[in-house]
Parts: structure tokens; sequence; C-alpha cells
């Protein structure tokens, strides 16, 4: 389906240097959808009330001060760890917290055992209950802040610390691993057994800072007892695969990824795959008594676990899932205020509105900034010479060897502009050919190239120097996908069809806010015709406004035929979270 031509203006100048998703990425705050989603994050972190983050409310997890109550202080160092991580990942300036000042202060709550958090819990077998998961769980967030803090900042102290944690962890680890706690727990929700087989990333961190392989050995064998999805927390589940994946790396043993890959491949086959490209928080059916809705940690847990694979496979098809997820799932999963957290999900409409905005300050933000800051390192990277555009996102990408601009350059037909400031010679370029471009046009310095689509799915721009141009031309494809996963084109659709609508890599949505007459009462049995083919509509958009689609549809309740707007899912997370659909009725008219 050919509707709207998408230029992309490349700029390429390419160098012989390395840039891999480990190396501290370059970004001009201001720039494109991922800067702009990153600094509203972090500004509700440093600067936002209700709550605020002071030093106080931070330490509160693990000071257990009564003075300082909060939520989830049971989970003994969950929001200290991720603020210690996600900010000595990005490292704002003008952060009123001096982070220094309190990765010092955690430590003098260290009990003399190397556990934070409550110490009368005892972990001889027969005690272990929801409060020692909770505490596992808060002890193995704040591991990882440890060790993240110490990556960056090198601090022997904090170390020490980390070590002395984990001391303690390898000692309850007995109890934890006997066959029948592992079975007590598997759908205790999120005080499952996940709390416990999460600490696997935090002890491949200790391991990589001390060397000692009996961290690993540990990852191993908490690995081998995660329970099937079941009804687990998503969050947990998906970071235990991550952590799955962090050992392969360490020990090229492939049991480890081979674990991770089917698991989570079992997962995308499965019902618990949302077509918006995430999770809900919890996998199976919704349970009465609970809410079914996502969570911002999940989706930006599916995002870390499809990029690694990515990494370690080459198998292009897990980029294109962390793409899918981004670029809808996770983007949606942001509130106007910055927040990432919980929309409530209806499955006959798509995401409603709750009573309680889901403004998950306690864990999603943090976790938000790690999943935007992870993937600007994987929007351009090189290895042996071959420098590869992965993802078309605006922003400045590179380490000490390479740095990549790129830069919008249009608004009805879009164009990016990717200029590479910082380059040495020798380097081929390649260009990701994604799936959901219906044709994909490469011009070289003005001139048309014979696209040739590598085995990766990428397309040989062949040797470059600084200069040189590349515009790229592609055309969305337009497709419906419907519950049970069939893909249809737009004109091969069946009538009658209850389905969702891509655009590219879009899930198209209409909601109460923007479409107003659409989602009126009655509007559940609307109509969308497959008559007419979506046309371009008018669009102020600054993330992608190529992808308004005008149709046309049939309002139950009233006679005539009436036009509504598509726009991308990921759009509305910049307004209040109302009702937004995504499944729709599909039919022709005759």
């Amino acid at each position: 389906m050919k509707l709207t031509r998408i230029i992309f203006f490349v700029l390429i100048v390419i160098s012989a240097g390395c840039i891999s998703p480990a190396v501290q990425v370059k970004t001009n705050e201001g720039q494109g959808e991922l800067a702009k989603r990153l600094t509203k994050v972090q500004d509700r972190l440093l600067h936002g009330d209700v709550p605020k983050f002071t030093t106080e409310f931070i330490l509160a997890d693990v000071s257990l001060d009564p003075a300082y109550q909060r939520r989830f202080t049971e989970f003994s160092g969950d929001i200290s760890g991720r603020y210690l991580q996600a900010l000595s990942m990005t490292q704002p300036e003008a952060n009123p917290v001096d982070i220094h000042s309190l990765a010092e202060q955690v430590l003098k709550y260290q009990k003399p055992d190397g556990r934070f958090g409550d110490e009368s819990l005892s972990f001889a077998p027969g005690d272990i209950s929801d409060r020692h998961m909770a505490l596992l769980w808060g002890n193995g967030r704040l591991l990882v802040g440890l060790m993240e803090y110490h990556k960056a900042y090198g601090k022997p102290e904090v170390l020490q610390s980390a070590v002395r944690l984990g001391e303690f962890l390898s000692g309850i680890a007995g109890t934890m691993l006997k066959p029948e706690v592992a079975e007590q727990f598997k759908e205790s929700l999120a005080m499952g057994y996940i709390c416990f087989t999460q600490l696997m990333e935090g002890w491949a961190m200790l391991y990589d800072a001390t060397g000692d392989k009996s961290y690993l050995e540990l990852a191993e064998k908490a690995g081998q007892y995660l329970p099937e999805r079941g009804v687990q927390h998503s969050h947990g589940y998906l970071n235990t695969l991550l952590g799955s994946l962090m050992l392969y790396e360490r020990t090229e043993d492939e049991t480890h990824l081979s674990f991770a890959r089917d698991r989570f491949d079992e997962l995308v086959a499965s019902t618990d795959y949302l077509v918006t490209g995430g999770v809900a928080e919890f996998f199976g059916e919704p349970r009465e008594g609970h809410s079914y809705r996502d969570e911002g940690c999940s989706e930006a847990d599916f995002l870390f676990v499809a990029f690694k694979l990515w990494e370690v496979t080459e198998d292009s098809k897990y980029l294109e899932l962390a793409e899918k997820c981004l670029l809808n799932h996770f983007f949606f999963n942001q509130f106007e205020t910055g927040d990432f957290g919980h929309h409530h999900i209806d499955r006959g409409v798509g995401f409603v509105a709750s009573d309680n905005v889901g403004y998950a300050w306690w864990c999603c933000n943090f976790h938000g900034i790690r999943g935007l800051h992870e993937t600007q390192g994987h929007c351009v990277t090189c290895k042996e010479n071959a420098c590869r555009v992965n993802l078309f996102l605006e922003g400045t990408f590179g380490g000490e060897e390479a740095t990549v601009s790129i830069n919008r350059t249009g608004q009805k037909e879009p164009g990016y502009m990717l200029e590479v400031t910082e380059a040495a010679s020798g380097t081929s370029l390649h260009v990701r050919k994604p799936s959901w471009a219906e044709s994909f046009q490469m011009l070289k310095n003005g001139s048309e190239m014979e696209v040739n689509t590598l085995a990766d799915g990428y397309v040989d721009a062949g040797p470059v120097i600084k200069g040189d141009r590349f515009e790229i031309r592609m055309e969305y494809r337009l497709s419906l996908v419907t519950r049970s996963g069939e893909l249809y084109d737009w004109e091969n659709a069946p009538s009658g069809v209850q389905a969702a609508l891509l655009y590219g890599p879009y899930l198209m949505s209409v909601d109460d806010i923007s479409q107003r007459q659409f989602m009126a009462e009655p509007s559940s049995r609307n109509i969308v015709w497959l008559d007419e083919v979506p046309s371009p509509a008018p669009s102020e958009s600054d993330f992608c406004p190529e992808a308004y689609l005008s149709a046309s549809y049939f309002h139950d309740g009233m006679y005539g035929n009436h036009q509504t707007i598509f726009r991308p899912m990921a759009e509305t997370s910049w307004q209040y979270p109302g009702n937004t659909r995504f499944w729709f009725q599909f039919d022709r008219k005759q």
C-alpha cells in the first residue's frame, strides 16, 4: 500500500571507531523524541513535587525512619538503588540531591550481616514470607544501583558495601534455592520467586568488578529455578531473562543464551504479548480483584531483553521487537508529567481511563530513564569497520571514536540528516531496511543506488567518506493485525474483522481527547470502512507528522459516513490520560 512517501535525507560521515550500546552516549538536549522524553522524566525526578525527591524521601527504604513514611519502604533499597542506578547513568546537571552524599548516606544504613532493611527477618528454612521477598527485591535493586554508581565514579567504599551485600545474598541462597521455596512463591505475583532470581543482574555486575566467579555460579543456580510465566510479575521475569543473557556474555555458555531466547520467543508467541509491542504488569488472564494494566518497568525490561538478544545473536527480529515496543508501548507508557507507570487495559478497546492515574514514581520513572538512555546507545553502532544505522530517531549518538548527529529536516515529508562529526576513515555503511517499509530506495550524493539487502536486513551502502550524502525513501506499509496475530495488507483484509491498524512502525489509535466524536456513546460498534483507503491527514506533530491518517467510518447509533483521524498511539502520552482505542471493527459496505 503506497500512501505517503517518506523521505529520509541522510548525511553520513563515518569512522572506523566502535560505537556500542555500552558507550557513554552524547546527546544534545532538546533534540528529538528521545531527548525530549528523557528531559521530561528527569525534570520530574529532580524538580517535581508530590512527591519531592529529597535525600530523606529517597533513603526512607533503608533508613526505615517512621518520620519519613512512604509507599513500599518494605522493599528495602528499591528507590534508593534505582535512583543511584538511573542518575549514575545519565548524570544530569543541577541535581538538587548530591548523588555522592546520597551514596555515602546509603552505606550508613547497612546492617552488620550486609543486608539493608529489617534485620529481624530470619532466612532460615520455613521462615520465608512475603516480607522476605520484598526485602530481597529491594536489596537486589540496591545492589545494581551501588554497582552502577561504582562503575561511574569508582568509589572503593561503595564497592566494599556491595561486596558485603553480595555476601549476605550468597549466605541466604542456600535457603532460597530449595525447590520447595521456588514452588511456594511461583504464583505470588509481585512477591514471587522473581524477587530472588532478579539478583542475577547484580551478581553479574559484582563479578565484573571483583572477578569472583562464585557470583556467576550463584546466578546460574538461581536462573534454573525461574518458574514458567504463569501469573508472574512481568518486570521481575524479564529482568531475570536479562540476567541470564548477562551470564551468557560472561561465560559464553550457550545454555544461558538458549534459556533466555527460548523463554522470550515463547512470550512473544503467546497471548501475554500485546499488540502494542509490550506486556501487562502480570502474565496470564486478568484476575478478579486485580487491575489489568501495564507497567513502565516491564516495558523497559522488554526493551532491554530484546536489545540484548539482538546484540548477542545479530538476529534483526529482536531489533524490530525492541523498536515496536519503543515507538508504541514504551513511549505511550510515559505520562504528560514525565512519569512512567500504569495504564489500565480493556481487551476490547485498548487503554482506558482509571480513577487512579498511574504515575508510578516509586519504580517506573527510574526504569524509564534507563530505557531511554539505553535506546540512545542502539541508534547507531559500529563494529569491525562497519557502521550501522539501526533506528531512525533524532539525537547525537556515539563515543570517543565517532559521533553521529541525526536531525529531522522536514515535517509533511520528514527527512533526517545524519552527520558524523568525529570520524576516522575506512568504514562501510549499512542502513537498516525495516520490515514495515513497503518500498525502500537509497540515493548516494543524488544518484540512485542499487539496493542490495544483506542477510541481516540491512542495505549495504558500500565504503563511505566524510561528506557522503544518502537520501533514503520509504513508503509505510498499511496493514491490519487480528487478535490471533494474522497480518493482512489493507486491500486483502477480510470483511467483518476486529483488528488493530498498523502504519509503518506505528500502532494507530483514536482517543477521546483528539477525536471526541468517534469515541462518543455509542461507539463500541463503530465500523471503519475498508472500501476507502485512508488518506494523509494534516498534522502539527513533532514526533511523526507523516503518520496521521483520515479514515471513513460508520458511527453506531446514527446514519451516514463520517471521518476520523488515526494517529500513532504513542502521541497520546503527551495529553492527560483518557481512553485510547486501538482495537476496531473493519468491514466493507457491501
